[in-house]
């Protein structure tokens, strides 16, 4: 599957619960990415449950709280308010002008192909 292939996973789920849920079931996987990073709109105590079972596989956990709404996540210009292990984010790029250039060229392409699909 895609957690086997994937070096990133970005998960955007609708609930605490189902977050810990794919995150259990990410890292149940023989081959996991090296760095999850949580959009999701959850609890502190859900993020540091999921960074615990990320942690356990030697995984990267960054919890990327979304600012800005629909509107913004339309336009490409969201802002993302991360927390989580410093040395994740350092070998990711996370860094702010890292995380900004990436999420531009991610959600860039992103758009454009839910643009296409229209």
């Amino acid at each position: 599957g895609v957690v086997s292939r994937a070096d990133v996973i970005i998960l955007s789920l609708p609930h605490p619960d189902i977050s810990i849920a794919v995150t259990t079931q990410i890292m149940a996987q023989p081959n996991r990415p090296k760095l999850v990073i949580e959009t999701s709109t959850v609890t502190p105590q859900t993020a540091i449950d999921c960074a615990a079972l990320a942690t356990a596989k030697n995984v990267g956990f960054v919890d990327a709280a979304i600012a800005g709404g629909v509107a913004s996540m339309a336009t490409g210009q969201m802002t993302f308010f991360m927390g989580g292990d410093d040395a994740a984010k350092a070998e990711h790029g996370l860094t702010e002008s890292g995380w900004s250039w990436c999420l531009r060229v991610r959600l860039g392409s992103l758009l454009h192909g839910w643009e296409s699909l229209g």
